[in-house]
C-alpha cells in the first residue's frame, strides 16, 4: 500500500500550480514547482503540506487578502474537493493570524474549504488568538444546514484533536462546549453526532467530572445511547462506576466470574492463545454486564503496560455464561510484542477478577 504522504506528489503539485495560475496571472508557476519538488520526496505528510503553503505565499506575488480571493476562486471554478485543499487551509493557518482585519474573509474561506474537505486544524490557532471571533464563527457553523459545517463546529473545537494544535484556555473552551454541543446533541447526521461524542470523550482525559455531568444529564434527555456510549468509551474501559451506571451497568457484587483456562502456557510471536471464561449471576434478576479482558504487555524496559478489550456486552440471567475468545499476538505497526511473561485479566462492570499468565517467545 502506498504511503499516505504520497497524496502530495509531483502530479498534485502541478495541479495546484495550474489552478492557482488560472486565477492569478502574477503567480510564478516555475519557482513554485521548483521550490517544492526539490525537497518534497524527503518530507512526511504534514511537512509536505506546510512546504506547499509556504511556496504559495512566496510565489503568489499578492497580499494575504488577495490570496484569499484567489484561493476561493480556485475552489469554486475548479470544483476542488478533498486533500488537495489541505495546503489552502494550511496557508490560512500559517499566515492568517497576523491579518486580524481580514478575519471575516479568513473564516469565509475556511467555511468554503470545510464544505469540500475540512478546516479543523486551521481553526485551532484562531481559537487561541481570537477566541471571541472564533467561537462566534463556529457557533454559526453549528446552525448551518450543511452537515460538514456542523461537524466542524464540534471537531474544530475538540479539547484534544489528533494532529491539531493544543487549545490553551480549556476552562473557556468548556463554556463553549456547553453551548455548541447542546445544539448538536440531537443532530440528524451520525457524522456530526460521532464528532460530538469524540469531543466529550476528549474531556475524559482532562476533566472526567465535566464529561460525566454532561452525559448523565443527556441520558435523561433522550440523547441517543450510541452517542453516549461512544462518548464514555474511555471511562468504560477504565471501569468508571459512574460511566457504567449511566448506561445501566450496575455493581457486579452478585457476579462470580473467572478465567477458567488458557489453551497454552507458552506461545511464539504470531501465534494465538485461547481464553475460556465463565460468569455466574447469583441474583434471580437479570443483570446487564460489560465484560472486558485486559492484556498486560511487558515493555522493553521490563515494566508493564495494559490495554482493555471488549469481550461481551450481555444481559446475564440465572444460567451461567461461558465465553471462549481467541486472541492473536501477531505484531502490528502500533504494537510490538516483546518476549516475556504476559497476563490476561478479567473485568466485569469495572470489577477486576482473576488473571492468568503465559509466556511469549520471539521467533528465531
Amino acid at each position: 500500500m502506498e504511503p499516505f504522504k504520497n497524496l502530495f506528489n509531483t502530479q498534485t503539485v502541478k495541479e495546484i500550480a495550474s489552478n492557482l495560475a488560472n486565477e492569478n496571472k502574477s503567480f510564478n508557476v516555475k519557482k513554485f514547482e521548483k521550490d517544492i519538488l526539490a525537497s518534497l520526496d524527503s518530507l512526511e505528510m504534514k511537512d509536505r503540506v506546510r512546504l506547499i503553503a509556504d511556496a504559495l505565499n512566496q510565489h503568489s506575488n499578492l497580499d494575504y487578502k488577495q490570496n484569499l480571493k484567489v484561493l476561493t476562486k480556485c475552489i469554486i471554478n475548479n470544483n476542488l474537493k478533498g486533500f488537495i485543499l489541505w495546503p489552502f487551509s494550511q496557508y490560512v493557518e500559517q499566515y492568517g493570524l497576523s491579518h486580524s482585519k481580514n478575519i471575516n474573509e479568513t473564516f469565509k474561506l475556511l467555511e468554503l474549504i470545510t464544505t469540500n474537505f475540512t478546516s479543523e486544524f486551521a481553526i485551532r490557532d484562531f481559537i487561541n488568538t481570537y477566541p471571541d471571533e472564533s467561537f462566534a464563527f463556529l457557533l454559526s457553523c453549528a446552525k448551518s444546514p450543511n452537515e460538514h459545517l456542523r461537524r466542524f463546529a464540534s471537531e474544530g473545537s475538540r479539547p484534544s484533536l489528533p494532529w491539531g494544535k493544543k487549545i490553551i484556555d480549556i476552562e473557556r473552551l468548556k463554556d463553549f462546549t456547553l453551548i455548541v454541543l447542546e445544539k448538536l446533541k440531537y443532530d440528524d447526521s451520525d457524522y456530526v453526532r460521532k464528532s460530538v461524542a469524540n469531543h466529550i470523550n476528549d474531556y475524559n482525559h482532562i476533566d472526567p467530572k465535566f464529561s460525566l455531568k454532561i452525559l448523565s444529564r443527556w441520558s435523561k434527555e433522550g440523547v441517543s445511547e450510541k452517542l453516549i456510549r461512544h462518548a464514555l468509551r474511555t471511562l468504560l474501559k477504565e471501569g468508571n462506576s459512574q460511566a457504567l451506571n449511566i448506561l445501566g451497568y450496575k455493581s457486579p457484587k452478585e457476579i462470580d466470574a473467572k478465567i477458567l483456562s488458557l489453551n497454552s502456557k507458552e506461545i511464539f510471536e504470531g501465534d494465538s492463545i485461547e481464553v475460556k471464561v465463565i460468569i455466574k449471576n447469583n441474583n434471580s434478576k437479570a443483570k446487564k454486564i460489560l465484560v472486558d479482558y485486559i492484556i498486560h504487555y511487558p515493555k522493553k524496559n521490563g515494566r508493564y503496560t495494559k490495554k482493555v478489550f471488549r469481550l461481551k456486552d450481555v444481559e446475564i440471567k440465572s444460567k451461567p455464561i461461558e465465553i471462549t475468545k481467541k486472541i492473536s499476538f501477531k505484531s502490528v505497526t502500533v504494537r510490538k510484542h516483546y518476549e516475556g511473561k504476559y497476563y490476561i485479566e478479567l473485568q466485569i462492570n469495572g470489577k477486576l477478577f482473576n488473571k492468568k499468565s503465559f509466556k511469549l517467545n520471539e521467533k528465531n
